[in-house]
């Protein structure tokens, strides 16, 4: 009989360790996540983009266009200010816009899982790829996906994959 409690408390032991373990490493890659979304939170400026093309306000292309700023803020919202006349808020364009400027019809949206980022436009086109932050300067290598917003599903993506280079000029 003590022979079984003895075996019944060392497996207790054992279980509750394990189960410890377990939640420290949850800890970690919580923490890890949130300096990663810290670290994108802000107003971001295009400062180059590879493959080079050529933009105009009714032809835009793929790939980011040097100038575009992204101001990426809580809540995975985002605004873009695609010619440099202000962030598009769904009802105009402003300087500095903040979360209550944001609309769910117009509205950006972004998501980040690890170094994987998706920048989605309100219609749901998107670029999806993957972004290293070091300091104050983003490099984003992604394609561009056009999506069909009345069936929700993509209808092509960018033969070339493009990489933009971006530098902090704002923290929210």
């Amino acid at each position: 009989m003590k022979t079984l409690r003895l075996l019944g408390m060392a497996l207790l032991a054992i279980i509750m360790s394990v189960n410890i373990i377990a939640c420290s490493s949850d800890d970690n890659n919580d923490s890890e996540e949130q300096q990663a979304t810290a670290n994108l939170l802000g107003t971001w400026k295009c400062t180059s983009t590879t493959p080079y093309e050529e933009h105009s306000a009714t032809q835009g292309g793929d790939g980011l266009r040097e100038g575009l700023k992204i101001k990426f803020i809580q809540n995975n919202k985002c605004f873009i200010d695609y010619w440099g006349n202000g962030f598009d808020t769904g009802s105009g364009n402003i300087n500095n816009p903040t979360e209550s400027d944001w609309h769910s019809e117009e509205g950006c949206k972004w998501l980040l899982s690890g170094n994987n980022l998706t920048v989605m436009e309100s219609d749901l086109d998107r670029w999806v790829g993957t972004v290293t932050i070091k300091g104050n300067e983003m490099t984003f290598t992604y394609k561009y996906q056009d999506w069909n917003y009345d069936k929700q599903t993509m209808i092509s993506e960018s033969k070339e994959t493009y990489t933009s280079k971006f530098t902090l000029t704002s923290r929210n």
